[in-house]
């Protein structure tokens, strides 16, 4: 049998802070939930196609490398995001 009396609801202050909660664990699934816009929007690679240009530092000597330096190699570009 369930208890009677003050054992039978958790106390105001605990309630508040519970539903303080949960507000804020719905609100921060719903913004998680939306849509990420990138920077890239709109840019989808095509097989055949020249890639953009870009540059980077390079790994060794952090000196600036970029794709165009690679023109008629086979180059393998891997696209990933991280989030």
């Amino acid at each position: 049998m369930p208890a009677q009396g003050n054992h039978a609801r958790l106390p105001l202050q605990m309630r508040r802070t519970m539903r303080k909660l949960n507000l804020v664990t719905l609100m921060c699934g719903y913004l998680f939930s939306l849509p990420a816009h990138s920077h890239a929007e709109g840019y989808s690679p095509h097989v055949g196609q020249p890639h953009p240009d870009f540059t980077l530092p390079g790994i060794a000597d952090r000196e600036p490398v970029s794709l165009s330096q690679f023109r008629g190699r086979k180059v393998l570009l891997i696209h990933f995001a991280s989030w």
